[in-house]
């Protein structure tokens, strides 16, 4: 059932209507707590991300009702083609942005950044993206939209460098740099399960997202990333090792070295998180400022461990023809012990799609890790109410686990099948083989 809207929706601002008010209080009060890792600094996000919404023909407003009426809508709060017209109208807006602009050129650099390339336009893209997170949408519709935000911000960076502090550009807001590790995440876990080469490159991390990281306080959980920055780049590595080894673009021999330097790189990282801090039990209601920095702390630890921890199991099941060291089986039962130690009232439980999944992969018949992980994501998603969640859960209960798709792994690496009937249990070797063949394009943002 629809839930009805209130009878008096917060002050208009820039809306047309009721509905688009409602859709404006949502997104500035409710959607931070499902994006940030750590929320104690969104309102400085916030605060500019709101100046250019209510500007005069804002670009931000339409991709932002259209951002917030999808989320709406996998709530169960408006209708589908609420979500879809405001969709389809940001998504027009966006493109006849930046196909208005004309390629600048060392020999004729603008004397103002072009807007197609300001905070303003690029913060519209994320909009795009996160709304097909939001509607549940397979990585295949959202890395042209990756590519697309991603050419926005080299475009900037190179007419800025070109202009060589001649341009008249205002100087970016927090929002900018934080829209760029938005989209860093996003195309991060575009990546995984079915392994493909991340759209940022290591010069675009390099360049754009880790600047951004190094000016946290040491220690200190990133709004975005967590504690979990270092992880989120060695995925995209492993994910790209993966793809080379499935695709048949790199020899079998050379997989086993270089998945070996990526596992140390992932432990040597664990390794290197802050110990967790632990004071006395009470409840959070009860607790103080410097009580709840402490919780969210440890959540952020244990969130950077479990990505670690299923990003290793990832590269250990991409190839089993050799008995690999660690053994997945116990990495995986460390891998529950750091997502029960995430709790789902916290914000970093909003980076855990990808380890609950992992461990999906990882559960057989009869385990009680498959009902943790159906609740788990249950939980996850009545929190979040975002349709990629339950996506993941239906791809567990009706390719991953079942009997059938499992059964193809045992005929071989032909895919051949069984007699029908015949039944096998859940085994959990072949899933990220199964992922790549089956082409379960999920997004785990």
């Amino acid at each position: 059932a629809k839930v009805p809207l209130p009878r008096s929706p917060p002050a208009r601002g820039p809306a047309r209507n009721d509905v688009d008010a409602l859709i404006l209080s949502h997104w500035a009060k409710q959607l931070p707590d499902f994006v940030y890792a750590d929320s104690a600094d969104r309102s400085s996000v916030r605060d500019p991300y709101l100046a250019f919404v209510y500007r005069p023909d804002s670009l931000l407003l339409p991709a932002t009702l259209a951002a917030g009426a999808s989320h709406l809508y996998a709530a169960g709060v408006l209708e589908q083609a609420d979500a879809f017209e405001r969709k389809q109208r940001a998504l027009n807006r966006v493109i006849a942005c930046v196909r208005q602009h004309r390629s600048a050129s060392a020999a004729d650099p603008p004397a103002v950044l072009p807007f197609h390339v300001s905070e303003e336009a690029v913060a519209a893209s994320l909009c795009l993206i996160g709304l097909e997170i939001m509607l549940g949408s397979y990585t295949d519709v959202l890395q042209p939209l990756i590519r697309g935000a991603k050419a926005q911000v080299d475009e900037r960076r190179r007419i800025t460098r070109m202009a060589r502090g001649r341009l008249a550009c205002p100087r970016p807001t927090i929002m900018l740099g934080m829209n760029v590790k938005m989209l860093a995440w996003m195309d991060t876990f575009s990546c995984v399960p079915c392994a493909r080469r991340p759209v940022l490159d290591r010069k675009f991390w390099a360049d754009e997202v880790l600047p951004l990281t190094a000016r946290n306080p040491r220690g200190h959980p990133d709004l975005v990333f967590g504690l979990s920055t270092d992880m989120f780049a060695l995925i995209g590595s492993a994910a790209t090792l993966v793809q080379e080894l499935l695709g048949g673009t790199a020899p079998r021999e050379a997989f086993a070295p270089a998945r070996a330097a990526l596992l140390r790189d992932l432990a040597q990282k664990s390794r290197e998180l802050p110990r967790p801090t632990f004071g006395p039990y009470c409840r959070e209601e009860d607790m103080s400022v410097g009580a709840l920095k402490i919780r969210t702390k440890n959540a952020c630890i244990a969130a950077a461990r479990a990505h670690s921890l299923a990003t290793q199991i990832f590269l250990l099941r991409a190839d089993t023809t050799t008995d690999p060291l660690p053994r997945p089986s116990e990495l995986a039962e460390e891998l529950l012990d750091a997502i029960v130690k995430v709790p789902i009232d916290t914000h970093a439980s909003t980076l855990m799609l990808w380890p609950v999944f992992a461990l999906g992969c990882e559960s057989v018949e009869g385990s009680p890790w498959r009902p943790f992980v159906e609740a788990q994501l249950q939980r996850m998603f009545a929190k979040e109410r975002l349709l990629n969640i339950t996506v993941a859960l239906d791809a567990l209960r009706s390719r991953i686990w079942k009997v059938e798709g499992v059964r193809r792994l045992a005929g071989g690496e032909d895919g051949g099948s069984t007699a029908a009937g015949e039944h096998a249990r859940h085994s959990p070797e072949g899933w990220v083989r199964q992922c790549w063949r089956e082409k379960l394009q999920l997004c785990m943002a």
